[in-house]
């Protein structure tokens, strides 16, 4: 089981999928498109960038219109053998992965997308109309540092590719019905949101799992918040990936400059709006996107509110960032994927260290039942991780708003 960090997809067209498999000399005057394309418009190249920083085993170099990657990719599904996949920036317009027609000499057609690993094949290659209505193919980043390729038939169920009816609904965006051939996107998830069972074809994502307990790299949210917007230009990526380099054609830009807020406007941005505990997990993408996005806005906020400090360390485990400012991480106290509100008060900020071992050690106590208030408002809960005793401290701004969870951060 490995933990989903983001998912690229592509609605396969008519055209796309007689491509894989025409014969050759099936082109007059040439020899067609033996690629599958990803516009720049739905796909930034800074999106690519973040999508594939800190992968394994990753060669970056610079092409005549672009980026190109090469990587090891495993197919989900198939043998636990990986093959070297490249992508590369084709033109302005568009990603492209070459080489998937099966008849061609240099093919290297991904193996999910083989029809030996159930992908479709037409009845007769040399026709055109042939394909299955609502064929994916998709390339998933884990945060274990890897590349996996699979495809689903997107039939119009709630779950889709999906174990669960929750993953169908964090997939909501890649699975909605208003999706038609040639639409391709990202979908990026949290640290313990969804997972990826790669032994299964046919369904292979699950919002719950053991996920390997490798190490990766630090998630930099700023590194998202930089992300150029649908739409903009090649090389508009702030040039920082999360792993801390230099994306390759990347133009870097200066940090923006950050407006100093007092506290009662930090605090009526987090704590201003509704304060119910979140939607209903049984609705629909729209109201999972909002979540998404008034989450970002949280972050930022309780940065401000505890001055780019760790709840539990204070500045020690922290380290500053190219613009002076202490770099610090955002962790959900119940993980969105076992149901946490996606809410400044299921949250608290920490080191990068803190942060990693929240996830993957032994951690007990998490009981806000067991608060203990401090005389100047702020309070705190002392928590073990291996054993040890940790405890977190929070702003008495912070406090009031998660003692009126009802002692718990969970919806």
């Amino acid at each position: 089981m490995k933990e989903v960090k983001s998912i690229v997809y592509r609605y396969l067209t008519d055209a796309d999928f007689f491509n894989l498999y025409k014969p050759t000399r099936t082109e007059t005057g040439g020899g067609g498109q033996l690629y599958i394309d990803f516009l720049t418009s739905k796909i930034p190249v800074g999106k690519w960038q973040l999508f594939f920083s800190g992968v394994t085993a990753l060669s970056t170099t610079t092409v005549r219109n672009g980026p190109q990657w090469e990587f090891p990719v495993w197919s989900i599904g198939a043998p636990r053998v990986a093959q070297t996949l490249r992508i590369y920036q084709r033109r302005g317009a568009s990603i492209c992965i070459p080489n998937q027609n099966i008849n061609t000499r240099s093919a290297n057609r991904v193996h999910a997308w083989a029809a030996t690993n159930g992908f479709p094949a037409p009845p007769n290659p040399s026709k055109r109309k042939s394909l299955p209505q609502g064929l994916v193919v998709f390339l998933t980043r884990t945060y274990e540092n890897e590349v996996w390729a699979g495809w689903f038939l997107n039939g119009g169920s709630a779950a889709g590719p999906c174990q669960d009816a929750l993953g169908g609904r964090l997939l909501r965006i890649m699975l909605g019905t208003g999706r038609k051939t040639g639409d391709v996107g990202i979908v990026e998830f949290d640290p313990g949101t969804l997972y990826l069972d790669e032994t299964n074809t046919a369904m292979p994502f699950r919002t719950t799992g053991a996920p390997t307990r490798s190490l990766r790299p630090v998630t930099d949210e700023d590194a998202k918040v930089d992300a150029p917007p649908p739409g903009a230009p090649s090389g508009t990526a702030s040039g920082r990936t999360r792993a801390g380099g230099t994306a390759a054609g990347a133009v870097t830009r200066p940090p923006r400059p950050l407006k100093q807020r007092t506290e009662e406007e930090v605090v009526a941005s987090l704590f201003g709006e509704d304060e119910s505990d979140g939607a209903d997990p049984g609705q629909t993408r729209e109201v999972v996107v909002r979540i998404k996005q008034k989450n970002q806005s949280a972050v930022r906020g309780l940065k401000e509110l505890y001055q780019h400090k760790c709840q539990i360390t204070g500045s020690k485990q922290t380290f500053l960032k190219r613009d002076g400012m202490p770099y610090t991480e955002a962790h959900h106290l119940i993980a969105l994927g076992n149901g946490g509100a996606d809410d400044p008060r299921n949250i608290i900020i920490v080191s990068p260290l803190i942060h990693r071992m929240l996830h993957y050690a032994n951690v007990t106590g998490i009981d806000l039942s067991r608060i203990v208030q401090a005389s100047d408002g702020s309070a705190q809960l002392t928590i073990q991780i291996n054993g040890d005793n940790y405890t977190i401290t929070w702003h008495q701004r912070h406090a009031e708003r998660v003692r009126q969870t009802g002692q718990s951060p969970s919806k």
